[in-house]
């Protein structure tokens, strides 16, 4: 969790927030002993922002944050950075860092001038846009359109296509 101003991950995983990401700033522990389990599944965990710091800017754009990402690179195969919105510049800063940036947005919240702009701010940087995910769609709205399904199919270009429906046609999305 680099969301060092107003941290969730940690509640939404019921973990402890005593130490985390802040506490690897000062250098005393490792990136594996700030790392929580996440209870039910194999193989992954949770590293929380730990206690808020009064610089987090200076420190996500920090040498120090690049040793902790190549550290958690000798401890998981994929890692998952969880940013602040787009309101401060946290994120601009670690999207320099990641191979690749993921924006998130909720339908029917989120602005369209909000979401170009962020695109507009990640481009500058030279971030590396992966694409963007819809959050919180309740399963009754017009966003939510049933499962999809990757197709290797080069007569489908690779894209995503909704399987089936009662009596629909399946259609490229």
């Amino acid at each position: 969790d680099a969301d060092m101003r107003r941290p969730r991950i940690h509640s939404i995983f019921g973990i402890s927030n005593r130490v985390g990401l802040s506490t690897l700033f000062r250098g005393n522990m490792t990136v594996r002993s700030v790392m929580s389990a996440v209870g039910g599944a194999d193989n992954i965990f949770i590293i929380p922002s730990g206690s808020p710091p009064p610089n987090p800017t200076e420190l996500l754009a920090s040498a120090r944050m690049d040793q902790i990402l190549l550290d958690a690179t000798h401890e998981a195969d994929v890692i998952v950075v969880d940013c602040p919105p787009s309101l401060v510049a946290d994120y601009q800063v670690l999207s320099t860092k990641m191979d690749g940036v993921l924006i998130v947005v909720q339908p029917g919240k989120t602005h369209a001038n909000t979401a170009f702009a962020m695109l507009e701010q990640l481009e500058r940087v030279n971030a590396h846009t992966l694409g963007v995910v819809l959050n919180k769609i309740p399963r009754n709205s017009h966003h939510y359109s049933g499962y999809h399904y990757y197709s290797g199919n080069p007569k489908h270009g690779g894209y995503y296509i909704e399987k089936e429906k009662q009596g629909q046609s399946s259609h490229q999305v």
